[in-house]
C-alpha cells in the first residue's frame, strides 16, 4: 500500500522480532519467579549435544524458511515466488513423510481459498474506500492539521499509537492496516520518519492493540478455542505481555536504527 520493498520489510523486522522474543522470555521468567506455581518443578536437563541432535527432526522446516525467506532476502525470488516455493516445499515434505492424504490436501485448499477470499474482499473494500478518501483530500488535511500541532514528532507518534490501541478494541489488524495507512503514511513521512521503520512499528502497535483489554479481538479468539478458558483469565494473563510490547515499541520509537540498520546494509 505504500510501495515499499517487501524484501526490505522482512529484513527490517528481524531485529525487532528478536527483541520482542527476548522481552517475552524475560516477562515469562519474571512471572514464574513471582508465582512459581505457574511453572511447578523443572524439566529434565539435556546436554547441548542432545539439543543439537533433537534439531535434526526439524531440518525440513528450517530448510523451507531459509529457502523461501532467505531467497527473498537475497533477491532470488519475488515475494509471490517465495510464497510458492515455501508452499511447494511444504507439500513435498508432507509427501516424503507420507503425511499428506487427499482429505488433508482438500482441507488445506479450502482453508486457503476461504482466507484468501476474506483478505481479497477486505482489500477490495479498503482500496475502494481509499480512492474516495483521496478524492476528499482528507489525508492532506490531516497532515496539515498535525503539522500545526506544537508537539515533537515522537509525541505525535505516541498519539497515533494510542489511536491504534482504541481501534484494536473493535477491528482486526488487517482491517486497521488497510483502512488507516492511507491516512497515516503521509503524516509519518511528513514528520521525518523512515517508511520502513513505520511499517515495522505500526505492525507491532496493531498486534498489541488486538490483545489489549477490554475488547482485544485476539483474546476473544483465544478464549473461544478452549471451553475452560474464560475471557477474564486471558485478559489477566495477557497484561504483562502487553507491557513487554510497550517497552519494545518505545525502544523502536526512540532508537529507530534498530529497524533501519539491517536494510541499510543491503542497499
Amino acid at each position: 500500500m505504500t510501495e515499499q520493498s517487501i524484501r526490505a520489510l522482512f529484513v527490517a523486522g528481524i531485529v525487532p522480532g528478536m527483541i520482542l522474543a527476548i522481552a517475552y522470555v524475560v516477562t515469562i521468567a519474571i512471572i514464574c519467579r513471582m508465582n512459581p506455581e505457574l511453572a511447578p518443578g523443572t524439566g529434565e536437563k539435556y546436554s547441548f549435544k542432545e539439543k543439537l541432535k533433537a534439531l535434526a527432526g526439524t531440518w525440513e522446516v528450517i530448510a523451507i524458511i531459509i529457502l523461501s525467506i532467505g531467497g527473498l532476502t537475497w533477491g532470488w525470488f519475488t515475494p509471490t515466488e517465495a510464497g510458492a516455493v515455501g508452499a511447494a516445499g511444504a507439500i513435498l515434505i508432507a509427501i516424503a513423510r507420507k503425511k499428506l492424504t487427499w482429505e488433508k490436501l482438500m482441507q488445506s485448499l479450502k482453508g486457503t481459498a476461504a482466507n484468501s477470499g476474506m483478505v481479497g474482499l477486505i482489500m477490495i473494500g479498503a482500496f475502494t474506500f481509499n480512492y474516495f478518501v483521496a478524492v476528499t483530500t482528507i489525508p492532506q488535511n490531516i497532515v496539515e492539521t498535525i503539522g500545526g500541532i506544537q508537539a515533537s514528532p515522537i509525541m505525535i507518534m505516541l498519539i497515533i499509537s494510542f489511536m491504534y490501541l482504541i481501534l484494536g478494541m473493535f477491528m482486526d489488524s488487517l482491517s486497521m492496516l488497510l483502512l488507516t495507512v492511507p491516512f497515516m503514511f503521509p503524516v509519518v513521512i511528513a514528520l521525518g520518519f523512515d517508511p520502513l521503520w513505520f511499517g515495522i512499528y505500526i505492525v507491532l502497535v496493531m498486534e498489541m492493540a488486538v490483545i489489549t483489554p477490554p475488547v482485544g479481538i485476539n483474546v476473544y479468539a483465544t478464549a473461544g478455542l478452549f471451553k475452560w478458558l474464560t475471557l477474564e483469565k486471558v485478559f489477566r494473563r495477557v497484561t504483562p505481555f502487553v507491557l513487554a510490547q510497550i517497552v519494545v515499541i518505545l525502544i523502536l520509537l526512540f532508537f529507530p536504527e534498530v529497524v533501519t540498520f539491517l536494510p541499510g546494509l543491503l542497499r
